[in-house]
């Protein structure tokens, strides 16, 4: 089989990257042929917003979103035209399109008669974008344009896959009687080598990884290590991965006394890299605050379990259905700064129970590897088959 996968994100160097380059991977494993636009490349150590990003990141929202718009449409342009040359040579079978904001790509692609299309649906990015210019500058943006073209592109294809229950009904909710095939495909992790999880006598390690969005709650984890190292100088805490947020809060850490040598930054790491450090931590972070529409896969949940390693995470969405609070992690109410602090401060009081919890999390992970992810896009590839043989007879 031959699949022509489409993803802009694929050079980027967050979990959207992770994602793709896993895919990739994988399917070519299970011997598919794959070409991808754009090409992979080797991926920059260092996060450093440049060019058009700097450029939107310095602009008031509504000319931020203009530029958004104005370079959407151009890269939209220009990947028809790329598309409309490879498609006759290449030959696909399947074509997968991740999907970005502004993008009518799969609307030209049905319009000249073009089949078999799966859109990889992440998040819907009008209200992602809405969610992040109100969190983040408390600004109400309403982007109807955006959220046309995207659910017309969600009932122009055969089907899509997206991450999370959450997510599927909120487009079946947009598609109404449209009829696309729609399959829920959470987020995998790579498998780790794991010898055992052993107790660390000296200094219990506390790790966040991902990126430094409001609404990770890595500030609200920087409040509760203030609290925590107050009473303890067994701890240290490492936020690992960068992002638009991260110097606002190595500031606040840098400035405290008491933070600044206990709270460490790892910077950008390459995927390998951040598995290697998170295996070295006793407790493993994800703070979400509370949200009116999670509908995340989140990867870094996938690699704590992988890493065995105990998990403190919010009670939200997808997360609240994996994980199995009190046996393969620790669950507490989104936001909470004083259910995070007691959370930490037992699990750090009580190590064979940190352990039980580790362990128990890495036989799941084996439920959720990036091997399962692809095995899962092929049998939706083969329900496609099915579909349009039976449109033929």
């Amino acid at each position: 089989m031959k699949i022509l996968y489409i993803n802009e994100c694929i050079n980027r160097i967050d979990g959207s990257s992770v994602h793709a380059r896993s895919i990739i991977r994988e399917l070519q494993n299970k011997g598919i042929v794959l070409l991808t636009i754009p090409n992979k490349k080797i991926l920059n150590r260092t996060f450093e917003p440049g060019g058009t990003y700097r450029l939107e990141l310095s602009l008031p929202v509504l000319y931020r979103e203009i530029l958004v718009f104005l370079k959407s449409v151009l890269k939209c342009i220009y990947n028809i035209a790329l598309v409309s040359f490879k498609i006759p040579i290449f030959k696909p079978d399947i074509i997968m399109i991740r999907t970005v904001p502004y993008d009518f790509l799969p609307l030209f692609l049905n319009f000249v008669g073009v089949r078999k299309i799966i859109l990889e649906v992440n998040a819907p990015h009008y209200i992602e974008r809405e969610m992040y210019y109100k969190i983040q500058y408390d600004k109400s943006v309403h982007l109807s344009l955006m959220k046309k073209i995207e659910i017309v592109s969600w009932k122009s294809v055969d089907a899509l896959y997206v991450v999370s229950n959450e997510l599927k009904e909120m487009i079946e909710h947009e598609v109404g009687s449209c009829n696309p095939i729609i399959e829920v495909i959470p987020n995998g992790s790579d498998q780790i080598n794991i010898v055992d999880v052993k107790v660390n006598c000296d200094i219990v390690k506390i790790g966040y990884s991902g990126s430094f969005h409001k609404w990770h709650g890595v500030e609200l984890l920087v409040e509760v290590a203030r609290k925590i190292l107050k009473e303890s100088d067994r701890i240290e805490f490492y936020l690992i991965g960068d992002g638009e947020n991260k110097k606002a809060i190595e500031n606040i850490v840098n400035n405290d006394s008491l933070l600044k040598d206990k709270i460490k930054f790892t910077g950008y790491l390459t995927q390998k890299e951040v598995l290697d450090i998170m295996v070295t931590m006793d407790i493993l972070v994800a703070p979400y605050l509370n949200m009116e529409k999670f509908y995340f896969s989140p990867i870094k949940i996938m690699e704590y379990m992988a890493c065995g390693r105990a998990i403190i995470a919010s009670r939200v969405g997808q997360i609240s259905q994996i994980i199995q609070d009190g046996v393969d992690g620790v669950l507490i109410p989104p936001g909470s700064r004083d259910d995070l602090v007691i959370a930490i401060k037992t699990l750090v009081t009580n190590p064979e129970y940190r352990l039980s919890l580790g362990r128990m999390a890495l036989e799941k992970s084996k439920e959720h590897t990036w091997e399962t992810v692809a095995s899962k896009i092929l049998l939706l590839t083969n329900k496609i088959n099915e579909k349009n043989n039976n449109i033929q007879r």
